[in-house]
């Protein structure tokens, strides 16, 4: 967890080691948030972009989330816990 003053390098940080496990096959996904993009700027599209990311990876990702919106497809308008619960944890 990255945590200081405003302009400290925390972002640059978080991409630097972000591009790295990209770069080495490491990376399922990544997300940052950015106050100068509304789409950004809150959790909203956080575990939807993961999920959407894991798919991208392989065929047993991509099963899941079949499966999951098959039985309810609006949960990629629900809450983020619920995001969280069906599309990544289970």
């Amino acid at each position: 967890w990255l945590s200081d003053v405003a302009g400290a390098g925390k972002s640059a940080i978080a991409h630097t080691i972000a591009q790295y496990c990209h770069n080495h096959g490491l990376l399922g996904s990544s997300f940052f948030f950015n106050r100068n993009i509304p789409n950004r700027r809150t959790p909203h599209k956080l575990f939807t972009t993961i999920a959407c990311d894991l798919v991208i990876l392989g065929n047993e990702f991509a099963d899941h989330i079949s499966v999951v919106l098959e039985g309810e497809r609006n949960v990629a308008s629900a809450c983020q816990t619920r995001q969280f619960e069906q599309l990544i944890l289970e």
